[in-house]
């Protein structure tokens, strides 16, 4: 979900935007420990992350600002089975199987993180074209 809000204040142009980026799902993984074990993990994740951005742009020419990537709130749900066969031999003739069931449930919660910075936007300066940036921008001036 995206809201933005577009201001022109004379020559400038200003523009700020917000946006939500919810996500869930369920990551399943198999691991194999050679042929005495086998790992199975179901994770149910959620995810809800935000993008904000304010800049202020001279129309044709760039574009500046500031513009915040931060994860809101993240969210694991690890449950997850092994299995373990041990052959128990001596002289290289199997005596004994040994067979091992483990169940794990974990949690994993992660707080706000995320980064700002800063950016500036131009278009391509192409001298061939004849319709090119800067043929347009002499026009202005």
């Amino acid at each position: 979900m995206q809201v933005g809000y577009h201001l022109p204040l004379g020559p400038f142009d200003i523009e700020l935007t917000a946006q939500i980026n919810p996500e869930f799902g369920i990551r399943p993984s198999i691991d194999l420990d050679g042929i005495s074990g086998t790992v199975v993990n179901v994770t149910p994740y959620a995810n809800l992350g935000a993008v904000t951005t304010m800049s202020v742009g001279i129309p044709i020419i760039t574009k500046f600002g500031i513009e915040g990537d931060i994860s809101l709130i993240e969210y694991d749900f690890i449950m997850g089975t092994s299995g373990k066969l041990d052959f128990v031999s001596k002289d290289n003739k199997v005596h004994q199987l040994k067979g091992k069931i483990q169940e794990e449930i974990s949690h994993k919660l992660l707080g706000p993180n995320g980064k700002v910075y800063l950016f500036v936007e131009y278009p391509a300066c192409v001298e061939d074209e004849p319709d090119g940036f800067w043929e347009i921008a002499t026009h202005i001036l």
